[in-house]
């Protein structure tokens, strides 16, 4: 686990569910006070899996990539707005905004 100490935001973003969630839980223990303060965005393929996370636990920036996706295609949505860049790693990566 990263020290969460001084992050402004997290993004909880691997392929795994299971493992973004437990990472995040992690996360929003880590930040005690600050988790208000704080945005954790995690990657949830299951919408109904992503909406439980936000509704038990508090978290308000869970995203199910199960809804960008379009049938047959791993592109992201036309007119979605991607150019981030990781600080470890040197692939590209798209998020919605």
């Amino acid at each position: 686990m990263v020290n969460v100490a001084d992050a402004k935001a997290v993004a909880v973003l691997t392929s795994a569910d299971l493992t973004n969630i437990e990472t995040g839980l992690s996360v929003q223990e880590s930040l005690g006070e600050r988790w208000d303060d704080v945005p954790v965005v995690l990657r949830v393929f299951d919408r109904e899996l992503a909406r439980m996370m936000e509704q038990s636990f508090g978290f308000q920036h869970v995203r199910s990539t199960r809804r960008w996706r379009r049938p047959g295609s791993s592109a992201p949505p036309s007119g979605s707005r991607c150019s981030a860049r990781s600080t470890w790693t040197s692939s590209r990566s798209w998020w919605p905004g």
